[in-house]
């Protein structure tokens, strides 16, 4: 898998995602099997854990809060287990749409060194042939505004605390890529080549494993459950280090052409 050091946490709770393959459409065992979620869920005491099925969509207000130039946010006819579609739609250049959790207000995970953490989400895009900028991850909290991704280039915003996945074209491109990056006061690459880019949908997915020392802390990311080889280290420049953040899906268009991500469902939880 590429990493040692999974089984060094606290408590010696363990949690494992019974018969689901990396590629399935649910938890990917890599990133989760160390992770005490039926635990959490019944003892707060231990950490926390949120996530979301989008079986219930509501338009705006809690627990999400939506931003955006004519961004939408609302629930997928004829989904039996719940889908939610995030739009930047046609209309202008340069429209975009921003969801973060609890409403862009308190943060969920902290990105330090001695409490592990993990994040996935299962997700699609409409398009990936047109200018566009996407980010899916985790971002600062209070962040969401009308403009946090640059026109034209589709970069975020310098000053915003983040680590996840972005795709950024400035200019129209067939086979666009999946990039992981980490920000604090600039933005700073893990693998701008993570993966092709695809409109069928993808599990994106992070954790960060502390060391047995709880000194320091190295994230790792996945791609439909599969570890990529770069990871971020907290000593890395720009890790966004002992910063709160927010699970969050960004989409900005590029030359007028609607874009949206159809959310399936996220899962994200922290110890203590």
């Amino acid at each position: 898998m590429g990493y040692t050091s999974l089984t060094a946490f606290p408590n010696g709770i363990t949690s494992i995602v019974p018969g689901q393959p990396a590629t399935g459409v649910g938890l990917s065992p890599d990133i989760w099997f160390d992770c005490p979620l039926y635990s959490m869920q019944i003892d707060p005491a231990l950490g926390v854990v949120e996530g979301d099925n989008f079986t219930r969509v509501q338009a705006t207000g809690f627990p999400y809060e939506l931003i955006g130039t004519n961004g939408t946010f609302a629930a997928v006819a004829d989904a039996p287990y719940g889908n939610a579609l995030l739009s930047a739609p046609t209309g202008a250049d340069n429209n975009e749409a921003h969801l973060a959790f609890n409403n862009d207000v308190g943060g969920m995970i902290k990105c330090n060194v001695d409490k592990p953490w993990w994040f996935e989400t299962r997700i699609k895009l409409s398009q990936i042939a047109a200018e566009g900028g996407v980010f899916i991850g985790l971002l600062e909290q209070g962040a969401s505004a009308d403009a946090i991704m640059a026109d034209d280039t589709m970069i975020l915003t310098a000053t915003l605390d983040a680590i996840g996945f972005q795709i950024v074209e400035a200019a129209a491109n067939a086979a666009p890529n999946w990039r992981t990056m980490m920000q604090l006061a600039a933005r700073a690459a893990v693998s701008e080549t993570a993966a092709v880019a695809s409109t069928n949908f993808v599990k994106l997915g992070m954790k960060s494993v502390p060391n047995t020392a709880g000194t320091s802390a190295t994230v790792y990311f996945f791609v439909n459950g599969s570890v990529l080889a770069d990871a971020a280290v907290d000593t890395d420049t720009d890790f966004p280090l002992d910063k709160v953040l927010i699970p969050h899906w960004g989409v900005k268009t590029g030359k007028n052409a609607a874009f949206s991500i159809t959310l399936d469902w996220w899962k994200g939880a922290q110890l203590r």
